[in-house]
This record gives C-alpha cells, structure tokens and sequence, in this order.
C-alpha cells in the first residue's frame, strides 16, 4: 500500500510539471507530443483565445488614445486649414491690391500648428519604431510570461522573439499615426502652395 501510494504521489507530481511546462512553453509542437489542455494557452500566454492580457490591454489603450488625441488635432487643423484658404482666397478675389496682412497671418498661423503637431507625431512614431527594433524589450512587455517563467529569460534561446502580440499592438499605432502625419504633410503642402499661388497672382491682379 506504502508502494501504491508512493507511485500515485508520483504520478501527480509529474501530472503538474507537464501541465506546468505546457502552460509556459505553449501548444506541443504539431509533429509529437501530447495535445495541449484546452484554454491553456489562452488562460497563461499573453493571448489565446480570451484575448490580450490585461497588461498589454492597458498599453494598447493608452496607445489607442494617443493616437486618437493625435488623429483629433490633425483633423481640426484641416477643417481650419481649409476655412482659411477659402478666406484667403476670397480676401484675394476681393481686395483688388488691398491689405491681404489679416488672412495671411491666420494661414501662416495654421502652417506652424501643423508642423508643431507633426514634430508631436514623429516624436511618438520615433519612440514606437526604437521599441518595434528592440526584440529583448517587446518580450519584456508580456508581463504575465514573465510572472509565470521568469527564468525563461535566461534559459530559453527564444525567449526574446515571443511578442507577436506586442508587435501588433505597436504595428497598429504606428500606422495610425503615419495617417495622421500624413494628413498635416497635405495640409501644409495646401498652405504653402496656395500661398505661392496667392502672392504671385496679387501683383497681376493690383496692375
């Protein structure tokens, strides 16, 4: 009985370290190995099928709001944009040689609110693409990976090139914001193409 009981103990012991290593190491790979526990990986990785963990959903939340803080600036700098070419050039329609000082101003005004809110928008693009590049640092990112195993960081050669989920969270703001740089890169090329166009028709139409 002292024998039987010592061969179960065993058992379980061994029972828990392979569902241990399975829950840290992932799915077996599809060649061998016993199938993986249902919701394993979703319930220990830092995806699966319930999603992102918490972690990694409150960076693409602030992430997600950058971007939309960044995505709403450009769009009310458009809208103004556009308002004040139009003024600008109805003033010119308008004035036959006269003072053009007031709407010029507000465009020029507008210029350097786009440009500010594009060097806003590549500071943050830069600081995504540094990470994006740093394979050791998006794997240090999946927090719960490393509350579970933290000795894989050492032990497992692949440990750094797990952090597929990281990469699109990142991906994904950075092509947001590549939007948003390139909304103020039109809007600036309008102001500054009217503006030639606008100072070189002036003289002809005061003569």
């Amino acid at each position: 009985q002292r024998l039987r009981a010592s061969a179960e103990d065993e058992g379980v012991s061994a029972h828990s370290e392979a569902l241990t290593s399975r829950r840290v190491d992932g799915p077996p790979d599809s060649q061998g190995g016993a199938p993986a526990q249902p919701g394993a990986e979703a319930v220990e990785g830092e995806g699966g099928a319930l999603g992102l963990s918490f972690p990694l959903r409150c960076v693409e939340a602030l992430l997600d709001s950058v971007a939309d803080d960044l995505a709403n600036r450009a769009v009310t700098v458009e809208v103004e944009v556009r308002d004040a070419l139009a003024d600008l050039r109805a003033a010119v329609e308008h004035s036959w040689g006269g003072d053009l000082g007031a709407p010029l101003d507000v465009v020029r005004g507008l210029r350097e609110r786009a440009r500010g809110l594009a060097v806003a928008s590549r500071a943050v693009a830069k600081a995504i693409e540094d990470v994006l590049d740093d394979d050791v640092q998006m794997a240090f990112m999946c927090l719960k990976r490393l509350h579970v195993a933290p000795e894989l960081f050492e032990e497992d050669p692949s440990f750094s090139a797990q952090h597929e989920d990281v990469e699109l969270i990142l991906e994904t703001c950075l092509n947001s914001i590549a939007s948003v740089e390139a909304s103020l890169a039109m809007a600036e090329h309008s102001i500054d193409s009217s503006e030639r166009f606008m100072t070189a028709r002036l003289p002809a139409q005061r003569n």
